[in-house]
């Protein structure tokens, strides 16, 4: 349990005080998420979705929208989760909004992605090096945003609907970091063991 929370304390540092480890969300080196489960459907957006267990254990349940499966935790638990996850989760995220931001800012003003590895680029693609540069400017004026939303996502989630806003939270947080932040057993299965925050049992529901 100590390891697992001294191994979220490491990443969330690093993703507050060293955002150029993390090129959201093409390069997560701390990620186990698979490239294909850092693909979006639309259906990952949806604030209104139908739930169904289908498994015997009712350990997960699916989300008829995307059909993407997750922790069947209670609606109880859930709500306590997205209240400790917006209240002091935001500090977190507000801290790496400003580092992202201010490493992305730094990048714009310097038009790092035009000169970044001069003496290795053979040939030089302009193209390539002008959308990197485009990303940077996406990702500074969507941060506020997507912060905002995680937020929002966590209000909604204890006020109306737990499962609802649970699935909003952490696919901001993916779309933001490439990966969770502060949340990770809101994050679809993947087909990979879920684990928490606090160190709970891995793929286990109603704990923390």
């Amino acid at each position: 349990m100590i390891s697992d929370i001294g191994c979220g304390l490491k990443i969330l540092a690093l993703r507050c005080f060293c955002p150029w480890t993390i090129e959201p969300p093409d390069h997560a080196p701390y990620s186990k998420i698979t490239s294909k489960a850092l693909e979006f459907r639309w259906g990952d957006f949806y604030p209104w979705n139908s739930w169904k267990v289908t498994d015997r254990s009712q350990l997960k349940v699916v989300d008829q929208t995307t059909g993407r499966s997750h922790l069947n935790d209670s609606h109880l638990v859930i709500r306590i989760k997205l209240l400790l996850a917006g209240t002091f989760g935001g500090v977190g995220h507000a801290v790496a909004m400003v580092s992202t931001i201010a490493y992305r800012g730094l990048r714009l003003v310097t038009f790092f992605s035009f000169w970044q590895n001069l003496d290795k680029a053979k040939p030089y693609a302009l193209k390539d090096r002008a959308c990197k540069f485009g990303k940077d400017l996406a990702h500074l004026a969507a941060s506020p945003l997507i912060l905002i939303a995680i937020e929002v996502s966590a209000i909604y989630g204890v006020v109306f609907c737990p499962r609802d806003g649970r699935k909003l939270f952490a696919n901001f947080e993916r779309l933001q970091y490439g990966d969770w932040l502060v949340a990770p057993c809101f994050q679809p299965t993947f087909g990979d063991p879920i684990k928490h925050a606090f160190g709970g049992q891995a793929d286990k529901v109603n704990v923390y």
